[in-house]
């Protein structure tokens, strides 16, 4: 990530940052839900989820979210892809 903020180019940036998702019956992380390893199943579909971190600007305010392991996330959501049904599940 840049040292600089992309909106207004300042260096008081934090980077690193955990996200904390505070709905009911959460872990209290925020993630990018990727596929549903299993999409037809009824129950269980398996879901993968990447973890995200953010940087924020200390001047601006702007923020910027990452995957923590887009490689692997990547990588699932390519062989999801790959399947004979697209990936796609009964409700896509």
């Amino acid at each position: 990530m840049d040292a600089a903020c992309s909106r207004c180019r300042s260096t008081k940036m934090m980077s690193g940052l955990r996200i904390r998702d505070q709905g009911q019956n959460s872990d209290g992380k925020l993630k990018v839900h990727v596929v549903d390893r299993d999409p037809g199943a009824l129950f269980f579909k398996e879901p993968l989820f990447g973890r995200l971190e953010a940087t924020v600007c200390g001047a601006c305010g702007h923020v910027e979210l990452t995957a923590v392991d887009p490689a692997g996330l990547y990588a699932a959501y390519e062989e999801f892809r790959a399947r004979p049904s697209g990936g796609l599940g009964p409700d896509e």
